[in-house]
């Protein structure tokens, strides 16, 4: 290898390792802009990138608001002695990963719903609520009326989210054992760094 060929050899590295620490991103092959990666870590913030970030809002706050959207909405009257069982909200391009965003609106919505007087079962605490995910919707590992009927659970509270450049945009439902939906609310968050941190903690 002749001088001329190292040299440039060597500005070629350079060049490469620059672009990789200006660009905020771990140096990965992937698709998508930084931002649209977060979920599946592909990417992460540079820190003194974060001034750009937008900012996040107060989720107790938010979650407040789609608690009091979701009963708003209803189709048929619920009574607050009427059990409720609320699930994480999974992403909608990866149903079968969990993260700490997720988790976190469910146990902030199951919260709400507590606080307002409602009856919520955590299924984390019942190997026979378990949830599961399948083709896009939401299941429970046994016959829905079947719960229904031995625990009592009127309504199932769940919803996924979905990541962009910008914001999470999140659906929420209140759903009947037998699948009939009684109430659906849609919101978003703006992809702060509090938000951020969350997507990376998947377990």
């Amino acid at each position: 290898m002749s001088q001329r060929t190292f040299f440039a050899y060597c500005l070629l590295l350079c060049g490469l390792a620059l672009q990789a620490l200006v660009s905020g991103c771990a140096p990965r092959p992937a698709f998508g802009d930084c931002a649209y990666r977060m979920q599946t870590g592909d990417c992460y913030p540079d820190p003194h990138m974060t001034a750009n970030l937008p900012t996040d809002e107060d989720l107790i706050v938010v979650m407040g608001k789609a608690a009091e959207a979701l009963l708003k909405n209803l189709s048929e009257p619920l009574q607050t002695d009427q059990r409720l069982l609320v699930t994480s909200i999974a992403d909608l391009n990866h149903l079968e990963k969990s993260t700490a965003l997720g988790r976190l609106l469910g146990e902030q919505l199951a919260a709400q719903l507590t606080v307002r007087g409602y009856q919520v079962i955590d299924p984390r605490t019942r190997e026979d609520l378990s949830v599961q995910h399948k083709s896009g919707e939401f299941i429970l590992s046994r016959n829905l009326e079947r719960i229904s009927r031995e625990h009592s659970v009127y309504g199932i509270a769940t919803g996924t989210y979905s990541v962009a450049a910008q914001s999470v945009y999140i659906t929420l439902k209140l759903i009947r054992p037998d699948g009939l939906t009684l109430s659906s609310y849609l919101f978003r968050l703006p992809l702060g760094p509090d938000t951020q941190r969350l997507l990376h903690n998947p377990e």
